[in-house]
């Protein structure tokens, strides 16, 4: 039910989007976009993959479950592929989940990590979402949209304030008493608020690693934009597409398509950016992410390690054999 409901969502805002827009302009300027360009986009965004499986290795670490890069890196690609193919990140984190299973680790350690990775992640998102506040304000002469640039970033301030001084404590004896589905989230917060050095090296460096990806994409995003012939700024992609991407996390259409592109057209005239260029730039960025996908499905087909014999710790550290 849920997938109908986003397919519609999706199809809707699609549909509303391109019927302001003349779609033969569209056309052209996607079709005008030069091979080097998109190649050198796919290329950047694809580079993601080194920091994602570097940040998921620390903290799989962190909390004792042994993970080489190598395995980390092949089944983030692998993780791609199911991003695309299950319409959402769900996908991917839940093959994950798979992953670590296969190699004896218990469900709830698995859900852990991936739920302190996915937060980590999230963190590295909102600090640059938030940096680009203020310059959204600056450049919006809308009363408006100043406001709801101002609202939005002390939301996540104060989400982020309320995830640092929840009672761990008291949450952990009502998952004692019941709750038993919240368990790997109370875990995965409990280890990024443990103050024990191993753990703290390993957030700050995951923080670092998140804001690295981040910066790829902006940098994917900044080639696309080259290769429209928009003659944009590394920082004002930098200041808008964090609020882009995190608006298209938001799982209420298929795969962010449809919200991606009203989030993008929204910022879009904010910097002098037109609704046909910016559609034309999320669209190039969605095909982009599919065809990242496509390639995260060749390994997954290609590459043992997509079968792993959960009787044979492959992933084990040599340090730990």
């Amino acid at each position: 039910m849920m997938l109908f409901v986003r397919i519609v969502v999706s199809l809707v805002l699609l549909g509303l989007l391109m019927g302001a827009v003349d779609l033969s302009s569209l056309r052209n300027a996607i079709a005008a976009a030069p091979a080097t360009s998109l190649m050198g986009a796919t290329a950047t965004i694809a580079a993601t993959a080194f920091p994602f499986a570097w940040r998921w290795q620390l903290l799989c670490r962190a909390n004792a479950v042994a993970l080489s890069w190598h395995h980390a890196f092949i089944a983030t690609l692998h993780a791609y592929f199911f991003n695309q193919a299950l319409v959402s990140s769900l996908g991917g984190d839940a093959y994950r989940v798979w992953y670590l299973t296969q190699q004896q680790h218990k469900l709830h350690r698995a859900l852990s990590c991936i739920l302190a990775d996915r937060l980590v992640g999230l963190f590295g998102l909102l600090v640059l979402v938030i940096i680009g506040q203020p310059i959204l304000v600056w450049l919006s002469d809308d009363l408006t949209l100043r406001r709801l640039a101002i609202a939005l970033g002390l939301a996540i301030l104060t989400g982020l304030l309320i995830l640092q001084v929840a009672p761990l404590r008291q949450l952990s004896e009502r998952v004692q008493k019941g709750a038993k589905w919240a368990e790997p989230l109370i875990r995965a917060l409990e280890l990024l608020r443990d103050p024990s050095p191993k753990r703290q090296r390993a957030l700050k460096y995951g923080l670092l690693l998140a804001i690295a990806a981040q910066l790829l994409l902006c940098a994917g995003v900044w080639l696309l934009g080259r290769g429209l012939a928009l003659d944009l700024p590394w920082w004002l992609i930098l200041a808008t597409f964090p609020a882009v991407y995190f608006v298209s996390l938001i799982p209420i259409t298929l795969g962010g398509w449809g919200s991606r592109e009203g989030a993008m057209i929204a910022s879009g005239a904010l910097i002098g950016v037109a609704s046909t260029d910016a559609l034309a730039l999320s669209v190039l960025f969605g095909l982009c992410m599919l065809f990242i996908g496509l390639i995260g499905g060749l390994f997954f087909v290609a590459s043992k390690a997509a079968y792993p014999n959960s009787k044979k710790p492959i992933n084990q550290d040599p340090s730990q054999r």
